[in-house]
């Protein structure tokens, strides 16, 4: 019987588990909601000097009721040759605007966001979400400051 050597783990760098850390407090934002707003497992984290961060989301933009809409997915037999409009990112974005969860200060949208699209009757667009660090591990404002 060969004796197999246990591989040790590399110890995440300092900002990795910061990183971790962050993502793990976003989890439990109450902005996010499956299928309207997601936190991604490689969100990335954007940090300054005020006493959170913000993290990369992804926000669903739903075409229904706009000249995008596909409606319902036809079956096979159901197949039109009717095209509708193909919504270019800056339209996705102009539709991303309208949604009730942006939030200045909690979660934006910027001009350059990434969109991406699929066969559903939407997009999802990258957003990012305040992350506030009072009261945690992380925050920068600890008494006896």
């Amino acid at each position: 019987m060969v004796k197999r050597q246990a591989k040790r783990r590399a110890k995440p760098s300092p900002q990795k588990a910061r990183a971790d850390i962050i993502w793990d407090l976003a989890s439990h934002n109450d902005l996010l909601r499956d299928g309207e707003l997601e936190l991604d497992q490689v969100a990335k984290v954007s940090e300054g000097d005020d006493n959170g961060a913000y993290i990369q989301t992804w926000m669903w933009v739903p075409y229904e009721d706009t000249e995008f809409d596909r409606g319902e997915p036809p079956g096979p037999k159901d197949w039109s040759p009717i095209r509708k409009p193909v919504p270019t990112p800056k339209a996705i974005w102009k539709l991303a605007r309208e949604n009730s969860l942006l939030r200045d200060g909690e979660l934006e949208l910027d001009p350059d966001a990434k969109v991406s699209e699929g066969a559903s009757n939407g997009a999802y667009i990258q957003t990012w979400m305040w992350v506030p660090f009072e009261g945690t591990p992380l925050d920068k404002e600890t008494e006896g400051d």
